[in-house]
């Protein structure tokens, strides 16, 4: 089954496709300020790679379509955090994002979006992994960290065992990963991973 990244962006905001450029250059901001729950949850959010089109908006947090493949869904995680990513002295924040392209895989990212002057901008997304569990996301000296359990050497699809912290740096508009993990063993009965047609929300 396809697989599906989602990358942030509000209303207003072009969709930039697969370059994560996070939008032109704007002013820095006098002070600084925090991007709410409901902009979040509420946004309007871009898809990368292999669904090209976009954008895709959020309802209290998800969004679904059905298409001849199957349902695709899109889902905010509960786990997110804010601080300062782009040193502009505003506050930006670091979300997950569930997508299923219509098969049992979910597939989890972590995304960043940015303060620019008021308005919660899309500025990169990294994937995570098919149906790792993520326990917490935090803002440290300016990286992501994501606590979270990956699959281990024999582990089924469905349940991973290998925990550890993943930490990302929001550079040159992408998340770096700083702390490469071990490479996590390709889970028995994980979906394939087949682009699809391009879809709209």
């Amino acid at each position: 089954m396809k697989r599906v990244f989602f990358l942030v962006a509000l209303l207003g905001v072009a969709c930039r496709g697969a370059g994560n450029g996070g939008g032109p250059a704007v002013p820095r901001a006098a002070a600084p300020a925090s991007i709410s729950d409901d902009a979040l949850q509420n946004g309007i959010y871009c898809s990368s790679d292999i669904i090209t089109e976009g954008p895709v908006r959020l309802a209290n947090g998800q969004w679904s379509a059905e298409d001849e493949e199957g349902r695709q869904t899109l889902e905010l995680g509960k786990d997110r955090a804010h601080g300062d990513l782009d040193g502009d002295g505003r506050e930006d924040a670091a979300v997950i994002l569930m997508g299923s392209g219509g098969g049992s895989g979910v597939f989890v990212d972590l995304a960043i979006v940015l303060d620019r002057n008021g308005v919660p901008v899309h500025a990169a997304s990294a994937p995570l992994g098919d149906r790792v569990q993520v326990h917490g996301v935090s803002i440290e000296g300016g990286e992501v960290v994501v606590d979270v359990t990956q699959h281990g050497p024999g582990d089924p699809a469905c349940c991973p065992t290998q925990r550890l912290a993943r930490r990302f740096k929001f550079a040159d508009g992408r998340l770096v990963d700083t702390a490469p993990p071990p490479a996590p063993a390709v889970p028995e009965g994980a979906d394939a991973q087949t682009p699809g047609k391009s879809v709209s929300g």
